[in-house]
């Protein structure tokens, strides 16, 4: 007989204890029937605690647990408030195994008055209560309700049982238990598993640093129709990772995400560096397992981390060009494919009320190599030409109070550059005390 058949009630009905227990069925089996309809992953761990102390002296003990179990079952054990539940840790005779949260599959109930029993282990357990009528607080009754009769069993002794994995038990070297981070147990939440939380947290972390980073080189870029091919894929790929940090914020911020929406964002975001950064990974998105966490989640941000992983950051953003003493200013090492093909600027600020300096500039400041850069300047030589541009690049984002100067690649003074993969700059006289950054762009 089909379980979602509901009790009828009608005049004449003699009432028996059958009625309710066919409506008690109905209910629930309705509810797991709606819950399983709608999300597929409705079951596991809301909260879990046990006694260390007791681990150490070879019993894994609850202490808190709620769960959802896959027959909707919902079991909320207090240490407090409940007989214990506990596991003799050294009787299972093995050094490694897995334990399970477990209740007999079975709608009878042990402990009833006035009934026999039948050999077989119940799946509740009675207890009588005196309750107060919600009306008038003066009248009681005794009452009997029922709660999950709650065991602890390993892999081994799961028959008849509605189950839930809870933790990987290892026996130390010097005797003493441990709960190794093996398993991922069902969760309803990733805050419910501390694994599950910190993975989520440890890609937040990840997604973060890097949208940092993208905001940092977009605030010093105008225009992005000026980007190049590479420029272009690298904005397009911190985009998508920029649009997918609320989620996961939100997610770790409140801890109601449920794994399998952490599955599915990981998904996406896997998805997103593969696309970018490694296509031959784009069909390697592991299969979700609701049962065995481990399978999945963990395989996906690994993967990514190691996508990630890549440098993709080009070698001229790195450069770095500092005063090393009054006046005069060096870059650290330029890649050289950067000094062939790509246009330098100097943005400068000579700390002046009007513009007139912008002439004298090119003559008192010189531009060479390192090893060339005090010749030049004790002999007068020119230098590196350069030359003062008003219309810039629209990629450049032009900062008040600084004037630009491109540099010319075209001397030989520059092939010097190129083999030393570095310059300097030497500004004499009023412009010792200018502020002066170096902008490399890619335009060739």
């Amino acid at each position: 007989m089909s379980v979602l058949n509901k009790v009828v009630w009608a005049e004449g009905v003699f009432l028996g204890q059958q009625h309710f227990q066919a409506w008690d069925r109905f209910q629930s089996d309705r509810l797991q029937f709606v819950q399983k309809s709608l999300s597929p992953f409705f079951w596991g761990l809301l909260s879990l605690q046990w006694n260390e102390s007791a681990l150490r002296e070879g019993r894994f003990e609850l202490v808190k647990l709620e769960c959802i179990l896959q027959d909707g079952r919902v079991i909320d054990f207090r240490r407090d408030q409940d007989a214990p539940v506990f596991m003799d840790l050294n009787a299972v005779g093995r050094d490694e195994f897995t334990v399970h949260v477990a209740v007999p599959n079975s709608h009878m109930v042990e402990g009833v008055a006035g009934y026999q029993a039948s050999g077989r282990v119940a799946g509740w357990l009675a207890q009588y209560h005196d309750l107060a009528d919600e009306s008038d607080s003066s009248r009681t009754r005794e009452v009997m309700l029922a709660k999950p009769n709650v065991m602890l069993k390993t892999d081994s002794d799961l028959d008849q049982m509605s189950c839930l994995r809870l933790a990987r038990i290892q026996r130390q070297y010097d005797g003493e238990f441990k709960v190794v981070p093996e398993i991922i147990p069902a969760s309803l939440t990733i805050n419910a598993v501390p694994a599950m939380r910190d993975m989520a947290q440890s890609c937040l972390d990840m997604l973060t640093k890097i949208v940092r980073e993208f905001s940092k080189n977009r605030a010093a870029i105008g225009d992005i129709s000026s980007y190049s091919a590479s420029e272009m894929s690298n904005f397009l790929f911190q985009k998508e990772l920029v649009l997918l940090l609320p989620e996961l914020a939100s997610g770790c911020q409140h801890g109601r995400m449920h794994p399998y929406s952490l599955y599915l964002l990981l998904g996406r975001l896997h998805q997103v560096c593969a696309v970018f950064l490694a296509p031959e990974n784009i069909s390697r998105v592991p299969d979700y397992d609701h049962q065995s966490a481990e399978s999945s989640i963990p395989v996906l941000l690994a993967e990514i981390r190691s996508m990630l992983a890549v440098n993709r950051d080009r070698p001229e953003d790195k450069v770095e060009f500092k005063a090393v003493s009054p006046g005069r200013f060096e870059s650290t090492q330029i890649p050289r494919h950067a000094l062939e093909n790509y246009s330098f600027y100097l943005a400068v600020d000579a700390k002046q009320d009007s513009v007139d300096w912008v002439a004298r500039f090119t003559q008192m400041c010189k531009l060479a190599s390192p090893d060339q850069l005090e010749t030049v300047v004790a002999s007068g030589l020119p230098g590196v030409s350069m030359r003062h541009v008003q219309r810039l690049p629209q990629k450049i984002r032009i900062k008040s109070g600084f004037e630009y100067f491109q540099i010319s690649t075209d001397s030989k003074l520059w092939d010097n550059v190129i083999q030393t993969q570095k310059f300097g700059v030497f500004c004499l006289g009023e412009f010792a005390d200018s502020d002066i950054e170096l902008i490399i762009l890619e335009e060739k």
